[in-house]
């Protein structure tokens, strides 16, 4: 049981590190565009506040992860390169 905690530990800490990555990747799309956070907000439904604390990581947002990365065409494949 020790080693399957210490995986499911591992897998969460990668996964996590993923997904930080592709919050970065994601804010720099979005400021390279040149679109404010209350123009991302708008184009995928939700309040600026959701946007703010996505980008600072402090809430943690799989629906607003994925269409942003839809909008600004990132994909997703950072996930599958969690070992």
């Amino acid at each position: 049981m020790k080693d399957f905690n210490k995986s499911v530990v591992q897998i969460n800490e990668q996964l996590f590190e993923q997904y930080s990555k592709l919050v970065q990747e994601i804010t720099q799309a979005r400021k390279d565009s040149r679109f404010s956070q209350d123009d991302c907000a708008e184009m995928i439904g939700v309040k600026r506040r959701t946007i703010i604390q996505f980008e600072k990581g402090s809430e943690y947002n799989f629906e607003v992860l994925v269409a942003m990365c839809s909008k600004f065409g990132i994909t997703i494949d950072l996930f599958y390169e969690c070992d």
